[in-house]
């Protein structure tokens, strides 16, 4: 698989599931929205384990923050496929962007000053994100 193909791996979690399970927090929501909510792995990976693509991920939301600029959910992992803790022990503050202003950048919502919230699950998969946007949770 070319290496220049993909963008960022994380844990991409269903955008409608994810809302559901907000529906009953507060929330203080930007103007644009994050379409493929996700817990970035590595940006510009120079390895892209596509062999693992579709991996099972189980995150708990265990904070909430938006400073108008970036809203997103600390959260820990729970079910984590040892084939991929090696990729996880560079995040700083495992998170799911929600949305941002108009001027943000997602990047910056490791920043945030999370409050903690009622805990919830939420199972992602493994994949990677193409610079035409596609998410890809599987091998091509």
């Amino acid at each position: 698989m070319q290496t220049n193909t993909i963008k960022y791996i994380g844990c991409f979690f269903e955008p409608e599931l994810l809302k559901r399970s907000l529906e009953n927090y507060e929330r203080q929501k930007l103007s644009k929205e994050i379409s493929y909510p996700h817990v970035t792995f590595a940006y510009r990976p120079e390895e892209i384990p596509a062999m693992l693509f579709g991996q099972r991920v189980t995150v708990r939301a265990i904070g909430y923050s938006c400073n108008g600029e970036n809203e997103a959910l600390l959260v820990e992992f729970v079910n984590l496929p040892e084939s991929l803790k090696a990729y996880t022990k560079n995040i700083a503050v495992p998170h799911i962007t929600l949305s941002i202003a108009e001027s943000a950048k997602a990047v910056n919502s490791y920043k945030l000053d999370f409050k903690p919230i009622a805990p919830f699950s939420l199972v992602g998969v493994f994949g990677g994100m193409d610079e035409t946007g596609t998410v890809r949770t599987r091998l091509f």
